[in-house]
C-alpha cells in the first residue's frame, strides 16, 4: 500500500497537496484563434489580409505577412507587422507614409483598434518591417502546413 503523502509547504504558509494521479500536464498559453491582443484590442490575420488587399501600395505585392507582438526592454507592449514582398515587387521607399496608410486601413476594418489607437502613444504604435522575397523570418513556409501568422 502506498503511504499517504503530506502536503508540501512552498512558502508564505502555502501548502500544496501532492498530486493524486501521475499524469503528464500540459499548459496552453495564448490564443487559439491566432489573434493578437494589443492595448485592449484583438487584431486577427483576417484584418491584416484585408489591409494588404486594400492599401494600393500592397495590393498584389505581398507574398507573406505575420504579426509579431513583443515587449520592449521597458516591458511596453509592441507590435510589428512583417510584410514580405512578392518576388517581382520591392518595398516602397516611404515607410512612414505606408505605415500611416496601413494603420488607417486597420482602423477602418477593426473597431477595437480604431478606439485603441487614440490612446496608444505615437512611439508605441504598431510598426512595419518590410522584407524582400525570401529575406524575412516568415520566408519558406511549407505550403502543405498551415501558415504561421503570429511570430
Amino acid at each position: 500500500a502506498a503511504l499517504a503523502q503530506q502536503p508540501q509547504h512552498v512558502g508564505r504558509g502555502i501548502a500544496i497537496d501532492p498530486p493524486r494521479v501521475e499524469l503528464p500536464l500540459l499548459f496552453h498559453w495564448g490564443r487559439q484563434d491566432t489573434s493578437v491582443g494589443f492595448y485592449g484590442c484583438k487584431i486577427t490575420p483576417e484584418d491584416i489580409q484585408h489591409v494588404v488587399l486594400r492599401v494600393p501600395e500592397l495590393a498584389g505585392a505581398i507574398a507573406n505577412f505575420a504579426l509579431h507582438p513583443y515587449e520592449d526592454t521597458d516591458a511596453n507592449k509592441r507590435l510589428e507587422l512583417f510584410l514580405e514582398f512578392a518576388p517581382e515587387s520591392a518595398p516602397p521607399e516611404d515607410v512612414v507614409a505606408l505605415t500611416d496608410a496601413v494603420l488607417n486601413e486597420l482602423a477602418a476594418v477593426n473597431q477595437d483598434f480604431r478606439e485603441s489607437i487614440r490612446m496608444i502613444p505615437a512611439e508605441r504604435r504598431p510598426t512595419l518591417k518590410l522584407f524582400r522575397y525570401g529575406a524575412s523570418p516568415i520566408s519558406g513556409q511549407d505550403i502543405r502546413i498551415k501558415k504561421q501568422y503570429v511570430v
